[in-house]
């Protein structure tokens, strides 16, 4: 019987070099972990992580822990404008692909869902997205997204307060704008905002954003049942390959 040891340095040496670089690399850096922080000061957070792990997921840290900065000499990459909640999700997402939503589980049910726990976690989510800008991981986005419209149909809500959040962690032309500008045409009902006594929160740019859409022609030319299965996510989703 051959000796597994002699199978698999003959798998090996059959396999192009760069192959198996990038295998040695892999197995070298699968035991090491690498810290993300959130926040600075006494409130910063510690997360260990495999580096492998992360590096996989963005390239943005990658380059840094394969770099000369600082994070190659310390293996510590510091998240100083992001939140704990935040940085939660992005490990979620990195370590299993998908985000645990304590609400969207079957157990808790949408009548005992507080308005307060809804936007703590919805605002999380806009942080999970702008991280995904900043680090460059697209499905971090499409997920966060998908999130949104899942506590939507549950709770039969959309925060003000959370569109507000979205406009102020972005910049004009963002997707996730364009999301919540969707949403805010699609899927509120006419009569919310006269019952809504949280309107006046409601960012001015949200509202050019909404007004712009309403009277361009893509708007225009949609038929009733168009407007009515409009799909707010799929229309907002980041290509996942770029």
């Amino acid at each position: 019987m051959a000796d597994i040891r002699s199978l698999t340095s003959s798998t090996d040496a059959r396999k192009p070099r760069r192959n198996r670089e990038t295998e040695e690399e892999r197995r070298k850096n699968l035991g090491a972990l690498v810290t993300l922080i959130s926040g600075q000061g006494e409130a910063d957070t510690k997360f260990l992580l495999h580096k492998e792990v992360v590096c996989r997921h963005s390239k943005v840290v990658k380059s840094a822990f394969e770099s000369a900065f600082v994070e190659d000499q310390t293996q510590i990459y510091r998240l100083r404008e992001s939140t704990k909640e935040a940085v939660t999700y992005l490990m979620q997402y990195m370590c299993s692909q998908k985000l645990e939503i304590a609400i969207l589980r079957d157990y808790f049910a949408s009548t005992s869902i507080s308005e307060e726990l809804e936007q703590l976690i919805c605002t999380a989510l806009i942080e999970a997205w702008v991280l995904g800008d900043l680090l460059c991981i697209p499905q971090l986005h499409n997920f966060a997204l998908v999130a949104f419209e899942d506590i939507s149909n549950k709770t039969s809500n959309v925060l003000m307060k959370c569109c507000d959040v979205a406009y102020r962690l972005t910049s004009p032309g963002r997707v996730l704008r364009k999301f919540f500008v969707h949403t805010c045409i699609f899927n509120i009902a006419p009569g919310w905002f006269e019952i809504t006594p949280n309107t006046g929160e409601l960012a001015k740019e949200l509202l050019v954003d909404i007004i712009s859409y309403m009277r361009s022609k893509v708007y225009q030319n949609m038929s009733k049942k168009e407007r009515a299965s409009r799909s707010m996510v799929s229309d907002c989703f980041v290509p996942e390959d770029q």
